[in-house]
C-alpha cells in the first residue's frame, strides 16, 4: 500500500497530481483549504480505485501541521510527500507601490513557511526508514528579476534554495527530493492573470511531468522545456532588460 500526501490538492497541479496517482493500492491524504473543491477531488480519486481522504488545513499553522502529519505517518507511513500549496496569480501581482503589507506577509508565509511546515515534521521519519520521496513545487521564475511580483519571486527563490539544501542534507539516506519548476500551467491561479502565458501546459501534463520525475528520482523537473531554457538565458541578461520584458506581461489597469 503506497501512501501519498499532497498539500495544496484542492485544484490545479495538486488536484491533477492526485487524480493521476489515484489507483487501487494507493492511499491519498489530500490537504487543501477549499472544502467543496477538495471534496470533488477526493471523490474523483475514489472513483479511480484509490483510498482517498480530504483534510482542511492551513499550511501557515505550523503546530497543527506538525501534529497532523505525524499522526498521518503513524497511522500509515508516508511514501511520497508533496509540498504544493502556494499563493500566486493575480493575487501576487504588486501595485506600483508594492504589495499591501498584509498580502505580502500572507504570500511569504504561505509560499515559503508553508513548505517548511509541510516537510520538516516528517524528515526524521523518512530518514529513519531510509526511504521516501519528497516533492517541492516552486516556479521557473524563482530567483529571477520579478518587478511585478517581488514577494512572490522571493518566496519561490527561498523554496528552491530550501529544496536544494535538503537534497544535499539527505544525500545517501535513501530519501529523494525532487524540485519542481513549472512555467505557466493552465490552472485557476494562472487564469487570473491578464497578460499572456507563454508555453502554457495543462495541469494533467504538469502532473505527468512530476510523476515521471519522481519515478526517475530526478533532482529537478522543469517544464515546459522552451520556457525553462528561456529562464536560464534570462539569468545572463541585465536586470533592466529582464524587467522591461516582464512589464510587457503586466496586467492592464
Amino acid at each position: 500500500m503506497r501512501h501519498v500526501v499532497i498539500v495544496g490538492a484542492s485544484s490545479g497541479i495538486g488536484a491533477s497530481l492526485a487524480q493521476c496517482l489515484a489507483e487501487k493500492g494507493t492511499t491519498l491524504s489530500l490537504i487543501g483549504r477549499d472544502i467543496a473543491r477538495l471534496s470533488d477531488v477526493v471523490e474523483n480519486c475514489r472513483a479511480r480505485g484509490a483510498e482517498a481522504s480530504g483534510y482542511i488545513m492551513d499550511v501557515c499553522d505550523g503546530q497543527r501541521m506538525h501534529d497532523f502529519l505525524l499522526d498521518l505517518d503513524t497511522t500509515l507511513p508516508v511514501d511520497i510527500l508533496v509540498a504544493n500549496a502556494g499563493l500566486g496569480g493575480a493575487a501576487a501581482v504588486a501595485s506600483s507601490s508594492g504589495e499591501r503589507p498584509a498580502d505580502a506577509r500572507e504570500i511569504a508565509t504561505t509560499n515559503f513557511v508553508g513548505v517548511v511546515n509541510t516537510l520538516s515534521p516528517l524528515l526524521g521519519a523518512f530518514v529513519q526508514r531510509r526511504r521516501g520521496a519528497i516533492v517541492v513545487v516552486s516556479s521557473l521564475v524563482a530567483g529571477m528579476h520579478m518587478p511585478l511580483a517581488p514577494v512572490y519571486g522571493a518566496s519561490k527563490a527561498g523554496v528552491s534554495v530550501y529544496a536544494r539544501n535538503l537534497q544535499g542534507l539527505l544525500r545517501g539516506t535513501g530519501v529523494t527530493v525532487t524540485l519542481v519548476l513549472p512555467g505557466f500551467v493552465d490552472t485557476p491561479m494562472s487564469r487570473s492573470l491578464a497578460g499572456p502565458r507563454p508555453g502554457l501546459v495543462s495541469a494533467d501534463d504538469a502532473a505527468r511531468y512530476i510523476i515521471n520525475g519522481i519515478a526517475r528520482k530526478r533532482a529537478t523537473v522543469a517544464f515546459p522545456a522552451s520556457v525553462a531554457l528561456a529562464t536560464r538565458l534570462a539569468f545572463l541578461l541585465p536586470d533592466a532588460v529582464v524587467g522591461a520584458i516582464a512589464r510587457l506581461w503586466a496586467p492592464r489597469e
